[in-house]
């Protein structure tokens, strides 16, 4: 696999053709995924009850509680793969399904892959939570001092974006290249992320201005409700429905952005094993 450099202003040229790809099979795409939601959303809720019913068993509970949280969280993982997978049908200039947020759930074998991503992400996530919990905590009781405590929080929240970025990456590599191995890809992930740090910190500059233009027109859609001297409830659902697709759309353009990051990013054989890896999701 080979890892290119991109320069800063390709991270913007990302967002610009995700943009472009993205709008105008929007409409489509979000009314399927808003079900696909809805369908895991209920699945979850019913795992979740089911094993909060066998949890009130002595001993067994726990370990039973343990396998429900760690099956919610393979499964999670696995709908973002289909979610992935919906994009890169879209980028793809493919038609986006019901069927696609589901394929990893479908898939035992891809379930259990995705294993290791679940526990390494979940034990990393915990670990920075606990490290830097503690230590907020003991900068208040200890020295007395909020500033110290707040730069812990700031360090904590940086270091889980970091993490999720990170994990986001390799999810992407993992599904697209052809050798599906986890260490490999992992250690490609950071390699591809590190080079081409400047060419992320573009891309996500214009992701951030996209969402700073995303909240200036959902606070004044908000406004017209709270300004407005005889609000109705039709006008309040309205506007709830208006800022739901607007931030489905914002939702959207962004992972379509990681997905063609990656693609340009790692590429192995000439861009062909990518390319075919893609058209399958």
């Amino acid at each position: 696999m080979d890892i290119t450099k991109k320069s800063f202003m390709d991270g913007f040229s990302w967002v610009t053709n995700a943009i472009k790809a993205c709008l105008p099979k929007a409409p489509s795409f979000i009314v399927v995924s808003v079900l696909a939601t809805i369908v895991f959303s209920i699945l979850v809720l019913l795992i979740t009850l089911v094993g909060a019913l066998f949890a009130k068993i002595p001993v067994i509970g726990i370990i039973i509680s343990l396998a429900v949280l760690l099956l919610t969280a393979i499964l999670s993982l696995g709908f973002y793969c289909g979610y992935l997978k919906a994009i890169q049908t879209i980028l793809n200039d493919g038609k986006v399904s019901f069927g696609s947020f589901f394929f990893a759930l479908k898939d035992r074998q891809f379930l259990i892959k995705i294993l290791p991503f679940a526990i390494i992400l979940g034990l990393t996530c915990a670990l920075i939570v606990g490290a830097f919990g503690y230590l907020s905590y003991l900068a208040i009781v200890s020295t007395g001092s909020q500033v110290l405590f707040y730069i812990c929080l700031v360090v904590m929240l940086v270091l889980l974006v970091i993490v999720m970025i990170y994990g986001t990456y390799s999810l992407i590599l993992f599904i697209q290249r052809n050798d599906h191995k986890i260490m490999a890809t992992l250690k490609d992930t950071a390699n591809g992320l590190l080079k081409n740090i400047t060419s992320i910190i573009g891309m996500y500059i214009g992701l951030l201005a996209i969402s700073i233009v995303t909240n200036f027109i959902a606070q004044a859609l908000t406004n017209l409700i709270i300004g407005s001297p005889n609000p109705s409830i039709a006008m309040a659902v309205v506007v709830f429905v208006v800022l739901i697709i607007i931030y489905c759309i914002v939702g959207m353009i962004s992972v379509a952005t990681l997905c063609l990051s990656a693609k340009e990013i790692f590429v192995e054989n000439d861009g062909q094993v990518i390319q075919k890896n893609s058209q399958r999701l």
